[in-house]
């Protein structure tokens, strides 16, 4: 190899660090992607959603109950119309 007295660090030196300073970054971020999805409050996470839909298609279920009636009046209301365009 060609020796410059130039360079004050040997690069192969250099490229080993370099070559294992970039795995244990590797694998630090790795591991932290991992640590960062195994968060126990993702449990209770999952069981409030589960709760919130199951509160939430009750009240939905509640205000179609209370808008039925008018649904079956515009409906009528609708067929009348129909009824009167085609004459």
């Amino acid at each position: 190899m060609f020796k410059n007295d130039e360079r004050y660090w040997d690069i192969n030196l250099l490229n080993k660090w370099f070559a294992i300073s970039s795995i244990i970054f590797l694998a630090c971020t790795i591991w932290l992607f991992i640590d960062d999805n195994d968060d126990e409050f993702k449990d209770y996470q999952r069981e409030f959603r589960k709760l919130e839909t199951a509160v939430v298609e009750k009240k939905l279920a509640e205000e179609l109950k209370q808008v039925e009636s008018d649904r079956t009046l515009y409906e009528s209301e609708l067929d009348k119309a129909k009824i009167d365009f085609e004459k």
